[in-house]
């Protein structure tokens, strides 16, 4: 959390970092965090970021957090005492009640506040204690209080997280040689930029959509271990339209470069949004990730109608999903060409890896272009089969229309319609094809045509030259 604050923010250098770690000069005694807390807390600031990592407890009707110089645990004769009762008791051990650091935090000069708890919940009775006390903390205290009451932040917000949910422990996982609270490092990897793409991708995660992010992988990461953990987020009702932006992102790790936060809020929203489009475009295969790379190069093209790498990289991402007229409207205004191939018979719904070479005629089909949708073929119909490449420019109803066949244009009374049931694109059967064809030798040979699967003339997957400036490091 403090390498995240230190490298996504300009003010570095003001996080404070209590840690039983050898290199920390501060331990996390009882006595250093409320001291930390209250430095904090006093002090004028947009927004600040409290996190706990260790042990929680439950005892006695109350919720506490385990400093590094607790001295016990033993609450039994207390269980039926009175709230200030239990809470003292935990004091005497050295404990932090949750409503003690919350109600320092209350008093924060700051616009936002945001809590995060990682920390075990299973020692609880199941009656979610945890989350009666923040509720009781946040009601007003009368009719009128809740205006100025502190938690009612009405221009900035009081928000906790917590890293599970009653009941639930709060799992670990160890990333290299180092071990992290699975929410917290799932919350980081959210809030560098994975967060967005799971969002709007509008180069910014708001505090939802790292809560969202690091929920799923959370729940992922504990049923693949027999366990279940369930993040939750609390705050006050009238705070739910004001869920603060936590980080400006460079999605470092889909980028494929070492950008470094500071660097990526020099960009435009148009340059931005262009790298995450790119980056969501290049998943071949997966759905919903291109249709959210549909949706960022839309709102790239909000901002430049006309630009050249977001038409090429919708055009790319209409093909694949199926929308070839989308396709072919976004390349004819690059001068790309929509191409796909004919079908083979060995699979109706598209070619297994390494299927269907030319080796294999039975495989093969053959059609011949009409000169209108469902008219019958003439003379002059050009026949096509298994393995042509054709470049078709308007589909209708249905049928694609043919005007180059392998790269070769058609002329006029050759030129036709086919039925777009008796073509596919798939970037796997394409690669195969190209292969296949070269080792065949049967066309495209020394032509370079067979590369040419990619708007622009770039070989299949070859990075978008015209990405690249200084402020990217490729």
């Amino acid at each position: 959390m403090k390498d995240w604050f230190d490298n996504a923010t300009s003010k570095k250098g003001n996080a404070t970092l209590l840690s039983d770690a050898s290199e920390s000069s501060q331990k996390p005694t009882r006595a250093n965090i409320l001291a930390a807390l209250k430095e904090k807390a006093g002090k004028e600031c947009g927004r600040l970021i409290v996190t706990f990592a260790g042990h929680g407890v439950y005892y006695g009707g109350r919720s506490f957090f385990c400093p590094i110089d607790v001295k016990g645990l033993d609450f039994d004769a207390v269980a039926e005492e009175s709230r200030a009762a239990v809470v003292a008791k935990g004091q005497e051990c050295n404990l932090i009640a949750v409503e003690e650091a919350l109600n320092i935090l209350k008093g924060a000069k700051a616009k936002e506040v945001v809590v995060i708890f990682d920390a075990c919940r299973n020692g609880d009775d199941g009656k979610d204690n945890f989350v009666r006390e923040f509720q009781e903390m946040l009601a007003p205290k009368s009719a009128d209080a809740q205006a100025t009451d502190a938690f009612q932040r009405t221009n900035g917000g009081f928000f906790v997280l917590t890293s599970c949910a009653t009941g639930e422990e709060a799992l670990e996982m160890t990333v290299g040689d180092k071990t992290h609270g699975a929410f917290t490092y799932y919350l980081v990897d959210g809030l560098k930029g994975k967060a967005d793409v799971a969002g709007c991708c509008d180069g910014y995660v708001a505090l939802n959509e790292a809560y969202n992010y690091a929920q799923c992988r959370v729940g992922e990461y504990a049923v693949k271990r027999g366990k279940r953990q369930s993040p939750e987020l609390m705050m006050a009702t009238e705070q739910m339209k004001n869920l603060p932006t936590m980080s400006r992102v460079s999605l470092e790790e889909l980028f494929g470069g070492a950008s470094d936060l500071a660097e990526v809020d020099q960009w435009s929203d148009e340059k931005f949004l262009l790298r995450a489009g790119w980056a969501l475009s290049g998943s071949k295969k997966q759905e919903e990730t291109l249709r959210l790379g549909e949706k960022t190069l839309n709102c790239v093209l909000e901002f430049a109608p006309n630009n050249k790498m977001a038409l090429e990289l919708r055009g790319s991402v209409r093909r694949t999903l199926g929308d070839w007229q989308g396709a072919i409207n976004d390349w004819e205004r690059v001068g790309a060409k929509m191409q796909v191939y004919v079908k083979s018979t060995r699979n109706e719904t598209g070619w297994p890896d390494g299927a269907c070479y030319p080796e294999k005629p039975e495989h093969w089909r053959e059609r011949a272009l009409l000169p209108a949708p469902g008219e019958n073929e003439t003379d002059e119909a050009e026949t096509v089969r298994t393995y042509d490449l054709l470049t078709i420019t308007e589909i209708r109803d249905g049928w694609a229309y043919v005007t180059e066949k392998n790269n070769a244009p058609l002329a006029k009374e050759k030129a036709g319609w086919i039925k777009t049931d008796d073509l596919v694109w798939d970037f796997n059967i394409a690669k195969n094809i190209v292969n296949a064809s070269k080792l065949q030798g049967t066309r495209h040979s020394g032509s370079g045509h067979g590369a040419s699967l990619e708007p622009g003339n770039r070989p299949l997957g070859a990075r978008p030259n015209n990405l690249a400036n200084p402020a990217i490091r490729n």
